[in-house]
């Protein structure tokens, strides 16, 4: 077998057959059920088995019944997805009317004519290729040693937006082409979605009704050979498959995870090509081979990343889970980080005290007496300067027994103590707790503040924390309650005979992330990563760029430990 190995998957969903131009539409009838099931109070119902194609709306239609009514036949019918063929819906049979009986007929009649139309647009005096001759540009000839990407990179715009002003299908340009790039790409940019919505809004017109045919025609949209809004994703994922001996089963569930996440959104308005390597047996010369790839996940270490930076410019590369690797952001602007830094639990820590603080209330903050933690003074750093005030408290460990008293006396037993716990220290974090639960059997309300290593420590008592309401930020958690994550979960056992690890949960949310830009926003989807958030399974992304370099992700999860002895994650 070769070392190197590829995997090629297109998805190409319905919607990209809605959205297309010049394109046969069969308009799917629905044939009113013969089947028809009474329930134990009387009431009777068609049973209607969905076929392909058929929508909510087409079965209301022909039904005679609002959606409202369908679901509330239907209470399982979960209103958040779109139905597939070969479910079952309940249709209330008192609803059917002599009207409906005669449109059945009629769409059967449409259906054995097998009428179609052409999903098009009329360009009405050509006011959008105007549009496009107005916006200002400048000539530039292709060199010799230039590629679509240089060029991008010279002019500080998107190659895409190159591509389209040109009307070039391809990226593969030629030596000496004169290229017009540009000027105004804030107009232009402009009238690419004013473009798109008035191509969509037409498109939904025509297919109002999925039981009749539109008698409408038209030309075929001259624009739509100037814009191609075929949407294409090409992603490399670059991991370390192989050890010394067998596979690393680590990296095996990231993959498996990220092909479920392909799988979940097969529907998608996207054509997806995937390129699986092992970064332990591929070497650059062979990487030369995915050079129309947009986007590399992976390798997974610093100093492969930084490796892979250095041979790689034009294509982004994401760190998918060194936490370390966020200081590459400085120095390569195609690096994408994915694991938060430790400074974004902080902060993130910090403003979650200022949304709970109100006037009053005590916030005490307690770490360790070591002047050399830089950690411990970053952090006293950010709270200081968080407009709230804030009492230190710093003592070594060997006094812990002897502190209850001045901890008695710092607290108020008329407000909330809101109290920082900042070390990351077991023993120290210990015995904070030890005397904190003490107090908080005299009656003071206390609630603690702490950074998720607090999680890991295996010396903790666990009522500590729930019966502290220990508030928790953390780079990841997985929320065992959410219907989405125990989907997930039986959909990788169904696959794989297994059980999800975090890795398998992390390359779930990066495939689907990315997949969810490209789907957006096509191969512009690099210029909408800072205001494209995204809340997954175990991970959230909230990405910022540093200082026009590469981007880091701030995203964190707030956690909170309740006093009924539940771990709950925070939504917003």
């Amino acid at each position: 077998m070769k070392n190197n190995f590829f995997i090629i998957i297109a998805i190409i969903s319905i919607l990209s057959t809605k959205y297309s131009y010049a394109q046969i539409y069969i308009a799917p009838p629905v044939k009113i059920s013969k089947e028809i099931i009474k329930k134990a109070d009387g009431k009777e119902f068609y049973y209607h088995i969905v076929e392909e194609k058929q929508t909510l709306y087409s079965i209301c239609k022909a039904y005679n019944i609002s959606t409202e009514e369908l679901y509330q036949a239907n209470p399982n019918l979960d209103r958040s997805r779109s139905i597939k063929a070969g479910e079952g819906l309940l249709i209330p049979k008192h609803k059917l009317s002599h009207h409906n009986e005669t449109a059945k007929q009629q769409v059967e009649t449409s259906r054995a004519e097998n009428k179609t139309i052409q999903l098009v647009k009329k360009v009405e005096d050509n006011k959008d290729i105007k549009k496009l001759e107005n916006i200002p540009y400048i000539e530039h000839k292709v060199s010799w040693f230039e590629d679509i990407n240089d060029i991008a990179i010279k002019y500080n715009i998107p190659a895409e937006y190159i591509l389209k002003f040109n009307n070039i299908k391809s990226s593969d340009i030629k030596s000496r082409m004169i290229l017009k790039i540009p000027q105004d790409i804030k107009a232009f940019n402009k009238l690419l979605k004013q473009s798109k919505r008035t191509k969509e809004k037409h498109i939904e017109n025509n297919i109002e009704d999925d039981n009749t045919i539109s008698k409408q025609g038209s030309t075929i949209n001259e624009i739509s050979n100037i814009f191609n809004w075929k949407k294409t994703a090409n992603i490399v994922l670059y991991l370390p498959f192989a050890s010394e001996s067998d596979a690393n089963p680590d990296y095996l569930d990231f993959y498996n995870g990220s092909l479920l996440a392909i799988k979940d959104n097969a529907q998608k308005d996207l054509e997806l090509q995937l390129t699986v390597l092992d970064s332990k047996k591929s070497d650059y010369n062979q990487l030369g081979r995915t050079k129309n790839a947009k986007l590399f996940i992976g390798p997974v270490n610093m100093p492969e990343l930084k490796e892979c930076l250095y041979n790689i410019h034009h294509q982004y590369i994401v760190s998918p889970l060194d936490p370390r690797a966020h200081t590459l952001a400085k120095e390569y602007n195609n690096f994408i980080q994915i694991p938060p830094a430790s400074e974004a639990q902080y902060s993130c820590l910090i403003n979650w005290i200022k949304e709970d603080y109100r006037i009053g209330e005590k916030v005490i903050n307690i770490y360790q007496n070591d002047k050399d933690n830089a950690s411990v003074s970053y952090f006293n750093n950010i709270i200081h300067s968080a407009n709230i005030p804030v009492k230190d408290f710093a003592y070594n460990i060997i006094d812990g027994r002897t502190i209850g008293k001045t901890l008695d006396n710092l607290l108020d037993n008329n407000s909330i103590n809101r109290i920082i716990l900042n070390s990351e220290n077991e023993a120290f974090i210990n015995d904070i707790l030890r005397n904190l639960n003490i107090l908080k059997h005299k009656k003071y309300q206390i609630e603690i503040y702490g950074l998720s290593k607090i999680r890991t420590f295996e010396t903790i008592d666990i009522n500590f924390l729930h019966q502290l309401k220990a508030h928790i930020t953390s780079s990841y958690f997985i929320d065992y309650n959410s219907k989405a994550v125990n989907k997930f979960i039986l959909s990788y056992r169904a696959l794989y005979n297994a059980e999800p690890s975090q890795f398998a949960f992390q390359g779930y949310d990066i495939m689907n992330y990315f997949i969810n830009l490209f789907a957006t926003y096509g191969n512009d989807w690099i210029y909408h990563l800072e205001e494209e958030k995204g809340f997954y399974l175990q991970s959230n992304f909230d990405f910022y760029r540093y200082n026009h370099s590469g981007y880091i992700n701030k995203g964190i999860r707030k956690i909170l430990y309740d006093q009924d002895y539940g771990i709950k994650l925070i939504y917003k």
